[in-house]
C-alpha cells in the first residue's frame, strides 16, 4: 500500500512534469501529395477529414500521376507528406533521396 504522503508526492511530480510540455502546434500549411489509386488520401481529400481536424492550417493537395514523380516533389520540398506504393521508395532511396517512412497501407484489405 501507498503512503499517503508519498503517494502526495508522487502526484506533485506527476502534474509538475507535464507543466512545461505545451501541446505540438498545427502548422500554418500543409501540403500534401496523393494519387488517385490511394483511396485513404482520396477519402480523407474528398471529405476534408484534415481540414475539418486542422481548421487553422491551409491544406493543400496535390495531385500526381504516379510514385515517383511525388517521391522527387517530396524530396525538394515541394510537398511535405505523400502517399505512394511500395516499390518507387526502393528507387528514391538508391537514388539517394532523403526519404523519412511514416506509414504503411496494406495494398488490398483481409476480407473476414
Amino acid at each position: 500500500m501507498l503512503n499517503p504522503l508519498r503517494a502526495l508526492t508522487l502526484g506533485g511530480l506527476l502534474l509538475f512534469s507535464t507543466l512545461g510540455h505545451a501541446a505540438p502546434a498545427a502548422p500554418d500549411a500543409l501540403r500534401i501529395g496523393y494519387q488517385k489509386g490511394s483511396v485513404s488520401m482520396v477519402l480523407a481529400k474528398s471529405h476534408q477529414l484534415l481540414e475539418q481536424r486542422y481548421p487553422q492550417t491551409h491544406i493543400s493537395w496535390i495531385e500526381f500521376p504516379a510514385g515517383p514523380q511525388m517521391l522527387e516533389a517530396l524530396n525538394v520540398g515541394s510537398i511535405d507528406i505523400g502517399s505512394t506504393g511500395d516499390i518507387p521508395p526502393i528507387f528514391a532511396r538508391a537514388a539517394g533521396a532523403d526519404l523519412v517512412y511514416i506509414g504503411a497501407e496494406p495494398p488490398s484489405p483481409r476480407r473476414r
